[in-house]
Order: C-alpha cells, then sequence, then structure tokens
C-alpha cells in the first residue's frame, strides 16, 4: 500500500439551511451515559439530546430544577477520541437535520468559569447559533436498556454572542492499492462511453446519500464493478471528496489505456451455414483495486483534538485478481492536481 500526503483540499465549509421553524427555547444537552460501569471509570456511549421547547419547559411551574426527558437522542459514534472538542463533531438526528458542536474541554463548567461558553453549535434546518456551556453531572435520561445518561454540555439561543471554534487544520491522506486490474472495455458506443475512467470513478456522487455511501456497485467495464464505502461530518463536504477521484485518480487511469485487438473464430452449425471469422478491438485500462481518501481535523498543538471528518473508499471488483502494474509507483502529481480541487 503506497500513502500520498495531499497538501491541501478544498473543503465546503457552507452550510445551506433548510427551511424550518425557528424555536428560541430550544435546547441540546450533550451527555455521557454509562459513567462508572466500566472498571475505569469511563462512559460507554455519547448521546446527544434535543429538546424543541428546552429541557425544562415548565420551570415557572416546577421550578428550573424539574427536566423533562427529550424529544429526539442519537448516539455519537465513537471516532477514536472524545466527541467533545475542539474540532467539534456532525450529529445527524432521526428526522435528517444535522448539527455540528464544538466544545473546547479546557474551559470549566459554567459555575466555575466565571460564566464563560465552552462551545457552540449550528444546525442546517434553521441558522440561529447555539451557545454552548459546561454543566457536568446531572442525571439526564436512560437508554432504552436503562443505562443512565448524565450531562457534560448544554446548548441554547443565548443573547450573546456565540464564541468562534479555535483555527483547525486539515490532515488529509490518500493511500491507494498497489494492486492493479485490468479493466476491459468492449462494449456498445454508450457503453463505451460511461466506462470511461472519469465516468466510471465519477460513480462516487452517485452512491454518496446525505453523509454515507449506498450499499451498490456500478459497472465500469465488461467484467468490473465498483463500490464505494463513505462517510461525512455534513452532506456539504461529500462532492469534495468525491471530486478527488475524478480530478486526481482518473486522469491518472486515463494514461493506461491500450488499445487491443481480437479475433472471433468463425464456425459452422451443424445444419448449415457458416459465421466468418473476424477481427474486433477493444480497449484495456488498469486501475488500482482499492483506495481511500480520509480527511481528519485537528486544533494546532493539541495532538488530543484530532478527530476523523470525512472518509471515502472505493473498491474495484472483477473476474481475474490484479497484479501489480504501474499503480506500483509513486504519483508525485497526485498532490498537485488534489490541491487544486
Amino acid at each position: 500500500m503506497k500513502s500520498f500526503a495531499i497538501f491541501s483540499v478544498l473543503l465546503l465549509t457552507g452550510c445551506k439551511a433548510v427551511a424550518g421553524e425557528y424555536r428560541p427555547k430550544e435546547e441540546l444537552v450533550l451527555a455521557d451515559c454509562g459513567i462508572g460501569t466500566r472498571p475505569n471509570g469511563d462512559s460507554t456511549s455519547r448521546q446527544f439530546a434535543y429538546y424543541s421547547a428546552g429541557r425544562s419547559p415548565g420551570r415557572d411551574t416546577n421550578g428550573p430544577d424539574h427536566w423533562v426527558n427529550p424529544d429526539m437522542i442519537a448516539n455519537v459514534p465513537w471516532d477514536g477520541s472524545y466527541p467533545w472538542r475542539n474540532s467539534g463533531v456532525d450529529v445527524k438526528l432521526p428526522n435528517n437535520d444535522v448539527f455540528h458542536i464544538w466544545i473546547n474541554p479546557a474551559i470549566k463548567d459554567w459555575s466555575s468559569s466565571n460564566k464563560q461558553y465552552a462551545g457552540g453549535a449550528s444546525h442546517i434546518f434553521e441558522p440561529h447559533p447555539f451557545q454552548c456551556w459546561g454543566g457536568h453531572g446531572r442525571h439526564v435520561f436512560n437508554l432504552a436498556d436503562g443505562t443512565k445518561c448524565t450531562s457534560a454540555y448544554i446548548c441554547g439561543h443565548e443573547t450573546d454572542a456565540v464564541p468562534q471554534p479555535p483555527k483547525q487544520e486539515n490532515r488529509v491522506k490518500f493511500t491507494m492499492s498497489n494492486t492493479q486490474v485490468t479493466v476491459r472495455v468492449q462494449g456498445t458506443n454508450s457503453e463505451v462511453e460511461s466506462w470511461l475512467p472519469r465516468n466510471a470513478l465519477g460513480h462516487a456522487n452517485d452512491a454518496i446519500e446525505g453523509i454515507q455511501c449506498k450499499s451498490q456497485s456500478y459497472q465500469i467495464g465488461s467484467d468490473c464493478k465498483i463500490s464505494f464505502d463513505c462517510k461525512f461530518g455534513a452532506p456539504q463536504r461529500a462532492g469534495t471528496i468525491a471530486r478527488v477521484l475524478t480530478n486526481a485518480v482518473a486522469p491518472e487511469v486515463a494514461k493506461t489505456k491500450a488499445t487491443k485487438k481480437g479475433r472471433y473464430p468463425g464456425k459452422c452449425r451443424p445444419n448449415g451455414g457458416c459465421e466468418p471469422d473476424y477481427e474486433f478491438e477493444y480497449t484495456e485500462y488498469q486501475y488500482p483495486i482499492d483506495g481511500t481518501v480520509l480527511v481528519s481535523h485537528k486544533t494546532p498543538g493539541d495532538d488530543n483534538s484530532e478527530g476523523l471528518q470525512n472518509y471515502m473508499t472505493w473498491k474495484i471488483q472483477c473476474s481475474k485478481d490484479g497484479l501489480c502494474g504501474p499503480f506500483c509507483s509513486d504519483f508525485k502529481k497526485f498532490s498537485d492536481v488534489v490541491g487544486g480541487i
């Protein structure tokens, strides 16, 4: 496996808002669940809770300490680092709303930090930002299996300006197999066109569905198919990662094009009538059998802040196993091509 450092990738940072209702009292609770059930005391899961009318909508009657159950809960998968972090995390709710939350864990809880905000949040359904503050240790809800969840951070629509997240560094890695497969292209004119490398690898865009990829394979030659696996922090970043394949990998694959000749042997039927033999042409391309584009974010100077944000992998399956060929060597040009996306 060869690794190729990609010096820069233009990530789409804008977030087009989907029409949604502004709820000024809505709140978020970032919770840690199962604390104390493991030998080391760590949580067993991290959960994102959404309250459409706030965590204590009846505070005028029941008091501010009376919290209700959240309207929606989403599990935040472990990606190698604690999710309430400077580099942020994206969470998709059951209603398909996607929240981006970032937290500075160095800031203490609200009551111990002179009422200092620890981070912020935004979502795609509506443009009003959230402010987040520390509030650890309160039992807020139980999961279906009875696991207790306690609060870590609370977010709401406050009047003060939302603090800006710290500057992030993008760390992008491109890995590509040194095993290649020969993809034979022989068919109708429309099939030959659809199996050109830029169109074959362009199926990456067809595979994207929200923040992940469909479990589907796409024909890219007479005997080969390509499939994709991916996960994106937010849907608007997906197209940029997919363009790495069409803008960087496809041109190199196109250079391996070779025109071959075959011969169809004539034959005669037992009841009479013969088909003449004839020559035909077909095309072959050499593809790396698989590869990955991986993007992680990191706060400069904070080695514990790195977290996986986006990745896309591809895999080609043909009727024959691949051999080491042109893709065994480094493509220095990848850095330049991908850097221009």
